[in-house]
């Protein structure tokens, strides 16, 4: 596995505390490197996701094609998401993963992954919810002497709502109708 140099345009090398939080997501450095990875700081996670306040400190994970040496879009894990309260008074991470404003979702494939195994229809296909889940189902998926299926995976849970259509509101107005 070797990344395309396409990958290092944005950030800077992860840190031991960031290998060893992917380490405990059973993704090794050397997919994290290869997959393209990266740190960045607030400025420039606030630049890349057109935001202009917050702490945008994070990992940096690319999107490419299989065998295509472009990034189609990037998704930022933050090191500090926002605080949640909920109705029950407990407090959790809300909004951990960002992605550019005004953009559909794309699925993610470890870029690594050989283009002949996405055209073979008797490849399984595990479909999982983000980036870091694929990366470690690759590696499990090689622990012999080929890929035995293919990590495919989306967004997060929400992230095929959107407005999908628009209604009369009681008073007359025009409002989005949001879901699936």
């Amino acid at each position: 596995m070797t990344a395309p140099n396409i990958l290092n345009v944005f950030g800077g090398d992860l840190t031991s505390r960031d290998y060893d939080s992917l380490a405990a997501r059973w993704i090794t450095p050397e997919i994290a490197d290869t997959a393209g990875i990266r740190r960045v700081d607030s400025v420039t996670g606030c630049g890349m996701f057109g935001r202009k306040r917050g702490d945008l400190a994070g990992l940096i994970i690319p999107n490419l094609w299989p065998s295509e040496d472009h990034v189609r879009e990037y998704r930022l894990r933050l090191d500090h998401p926002e605080m949640e309260r909920s109705i029950d008074g407990s407090v959790r991470e809300r909004g951990k993963y960002i992605g550019p404003p005004q953009r559909g979702n794309v699925l993610y494939i470890p870029p690594f992954c050989p283009p002949e195994l996405l055209a073979d229809t008797r490849t399984p296909v595990v479909v999982t919810e983000g980036e870091f889940k694929a990366l470690a189902l690759w590696r499990a998926s090689c622990t012999g002497p080929g890929p035995r299926f293919l990590p495919v995976s989306v967004a997060g849970v929400w992230c095929f709502r959107g407005t999908v259509g628009k209604a009369t509101g009681p008073d007359g107005d025009r409002r989005d109708v949001k879901g699936v």
